[in-house]
């Protein structure tokens, strides 16, 4: 079966969300009047995290890389470059799109949060995190498969 796979880290630590950066470890990041509770990097235009209060939501346009840090992350990568059918992907950069994942899984493991890439990603093994069911690793993180259809995705991947 085709499954995502959800990695997570540093979720469970402590009560709410805060600024880590600079030390500021018990400092709540707030934007427009609302507390920042999570950030989604990667997400698409047309994103429903933009619907969500609370969530700060980089898509293309907002360019993730520029992502400040300071709280948790949910991640939604490029895959195409690590995915199952990887050798018919086409990249006008393809270290750079590798490089975003990269980046993406070092974010989660210094802010918390989860990564989504597919279960048949390369990503997993590049990065040294656990398979499902395994002990977490170095950095707390767990891996999850998670049935992305389950929450009405159009196709497993």
């Amino acid at each position: 079966m085709n499954c995502e796979i959800a990695w997570a880290a540093g979720l469970f630590e402590g009560e709410g969300c805060f600024d880590h950066s600079a030390g500021n470890s018990h400092r709540p990041f707030w934007a427009a009047g609302v507390r920042l509770t999570v950030a989604v990097l990667f997400a698409r235009a047309d994103s429903v995290y933009k619907t969500l209060p609370g969530v700060d939501v980089w898509d293309e346009a907002r360019d993730a890389r520029k992502w400040p840090g300071g709280v948790p992350l949910v991640a939604h990568p490029p895959c195409r470059l690590w995915a199952k059918l990887r050798q018919f992907a086409k990249a006008a950069d393809p270290a750079m799109e590798r490089q975003l994942a990269i980046d993406a899984v070092r974010r989660v493991q210094r802010f918390g949060g989860v990564l989504e890439h597919p279960a048949e990603s390369t990503l997993w093994a590049h990065m040294g995190m656990p398979t499902p069911g395994r002990a977490p690793d170095a950095h707390g993180g767990w891996t999850a498969e998670v049935r992305q259809c389950d929450w009405g995705h159009k196709a497993e991947k």
